[in-house]
């Protein structure tokens, strides 16, 4: 079966992983500002929604581009999307995005896995046979009315962590900087 989404959830649930990824660069004692471009048409094509600028250990002022996803579902998996819309055949935001990590945000586990983006895409593409593919269906609140799917793989956190170098802050709510 096809799970359904509809907009304004998605958009509740993305500003979640937002705000959550925000606070918690914040509390890092190397964070000098972040810059949300999310809304940013250059940054959408592009698909990054944070700018993160920090001092590295010589004290350069260094920035990085972030993608954050939201993620509900307490299954044990990723959903790497490879497909962001069948209808018009438009690559996912996990291949397509040109930011330097990938903040997946677990909203009911409060776990934030921070996954560098080149390597990981690399290692997908030449391990994409080995996970399941998954489709999810974008309906109009509304009317109802299937909008289009969304296709992706559904790869174990275990294995992404086993096989790259990524970061999992648990309890990440609970570190985070408040303004």
């Amino acid at each position: 079966m096809i799970k359904a989404y509809n907009f304004k959830d998605q958009a509740n649930s993305a500003k979640k992983g937002i705000d959550i990824s925000c606070d918690y660069l914040k509390s890092l004692l190397s964070h000098v500002e972040i810059i949300n471009v999310e809304n940013n048409p250059e940054y959408q094509d592009k698909d990054i929604d944070l700018i993160w600028k920090y001092e590295n250990s010589e004290k350069r002022l260094c920035k990085c581009a972030i993608e954050v996803k939201t993620d509900s579902y307490t299954t044990g998996n990723f959903w790497l999307e490879t497909v962001s819309n069948d209808a018009k055949n438009t690559q996912g935001c996990f291949l397509k995005s040109s930011a330097d990590y990938f903040f997946y945000y677990f909203e009911n586990l409060d776990i934030l896995y921070i996954i560098p983006l080149k390597s990981a895409k690399e290692w997908l593409r030449l391990n994409l046979n080995r996970f399941r593919e998954s489709r999810t269906s974008t309906k109009d609140k509304k009317t109802g009315t299937h909008l289009y799917h969304t296709i992706g793989r559904i790869v174990p956190i275990e294995i992404l962590r086993k096989e790259l170098k990524i970061s999992e802050i648990r309890d990440v709510s609970k570190r985070a900087y408040r303004d």
